[in-house]
């Protein structure tokens, strides 16, 4: 009786970790234990990181910041901006996580960083939101230098405090989260969401021009995804059928395998 009872409880508790529910994903909303990851966040050979937070900027800084168009080996500017996320709170709209990358290339040749749609950025302190990339973001760091980025990411933990230059991140790799992939990330595959996909590219390539419609946009984007990452986080629900289809109204646009 002891052994089929113990097999029992067994069975009971496999079964429990495997089921994951809206508001029930580890480490995300206020539910207890660990993020899960699927798959870790390996740089390049040759290749070290830090990470850590980055400034509070306002939707104007950050858009003259990023990096427009497809990257390439040639883009290895000193500092960019590149992502997607905040939302708008009290009126006006405001960036949760901002996390800054200093990447170091000792290699003899080039290298390609890739941070891969669910990504999580993990905080070290206590009381601060982790983050999620909800779209993939691609830079290139030449050999034998170093290259700051800045990253924007979605809040996985409502209620928390948002980033700050005094914080510290650490990039455990992608999520695991079921919920998390098949309600949004799937779906947001090859649509328009990173920051960079809404700066109108001028005819020389050295000189960017923010379009004011598209910055609207981008907040209007930003501010319905952050509101599902938390639906999905926090509220303990599904993507209501609203939300689906506003999904199914963001454009598509060219990417970089």
């Amino acid at each position: 009786m002891f052994v089929i009872a113990s097999l029992m409880l067994i069975s009971f508790n496999s079964c429990e970790k495997v089921s994951e529910a809206p508001g029930g994903i580890p480490g995300m909303g206020e539910t207890p234990g660990e993020l899960e990851i699927s798959e870790p966040f390996v740089p390049p050979n040759g290749v070290t990181y830090e990470v850590m937070g980055g400034q509070e900027l306002t939707l104007t800084n950050v858009a003259s910041s990023a990096q427009t168009g497809l990257k390439s080996v040639s883009d290895n500017s000193k500092e960019k901006i590149y992502g997607s996320g905040g939302s708008i709170h009290n009126n006006k709209f405001r960036f949760w996580i901002i996390v800054k990358l200093k990447f170091t290339n000792i290699s003899n040749k080039d290298r390609r960083i890739t941070l891969k749609e669910g990504m999580i950025f993990k905080v070290v302190e206590k009381g601060y939101q982790n983050g999620i990339l909800l779209k993939k973001v691609i830079f290139y760091v030449r050999k034998h230098t170093t290259r700051t980025v800045s990253i924007l990411a979605y809040c996985v933990n409502r209620g928390r405090n948002g980033s700050n230059e005094n914080l510290h991140y650490t990039i455990p790799g992608v999520t695991k989260s079921k919920i998390m992939w098949e309600e949004l990330l799937e779906s947001l595959k090859g649509r328009q969401v990173n920051i960079e996909n809404f700066i109108e590219q001028t005819p020389s390539p050295s000189l960017k021009s923010v379009n004011a419609g598209g910055l609207e946009k981008y907040k209007e984007i930003a501010d319905h995804l952050q509101n599902m990452v938390w639906t999905l986080t926090n509220d303990g629900k599904k993507l209501s059928q609203e939300q689906r289809d506003f999904i199914q109204t963001i454009p598509f646009v060219e990417e970089e395998n």
